[in-house]
């Protein structure tokens, strides 16, 4: 089994990645909405990982605070890892709806394992 780190996991409005940099716009930390249950309509999660050289899968989860799924675990997606160097994945996250406010733990699996997880705030505005 490979060891893999979790370099970075940053939310943002818009990620792209061109010859070999990754450019990422509105970095933010905390979703903040007027009401809830509310429904965040499309972010972007740059991630970063270093491990062993072959082809690997990925996918996301999103928890509440409860524990609950609050949307289906993203389709297993296939990278690629460098011998040397990181492996950028990038993944667009279309209508996330969040029940009330607290943090959603976003997870992280490499093939099959759990790597790591990023806490997501969400906030309601006065």
């Amino acid at each position: 089994m490979a060891t893999f780190k979790l370099n970075h996991m940053i939310f943002c409005d818009h990620v792209c990645e061109t010859s070999g940099k990754v450019n990422m716009l509105g970095i933010f930390t905390t979703i903040w909405a007027r009401q809830f249950p509310c429904q965040h309509p499309q972010f972007f999660i740059a991630i970063s990982l270093s491990g062993q050289p072959n082809e690997h899968t990925f996918r996301l989860q999103f928890r509440d605070t409860s524990g609950n799924f609050i949307l289906p675990p993203t389709p297993e997606l296939k990278f690629r890892c460098p011998e040397f160097g990181e492996a950028n994945v990038n993944v667009r996250i279309d209508g996330l709806r969040i029940q009330k406010p607290g943090f959603v733990a976003v997870e992280v699996f490499v093939d099959g394992e759990k790597l790591g997880e990023k806490d997501l705030i969400a906030n309601q505005t006065s």
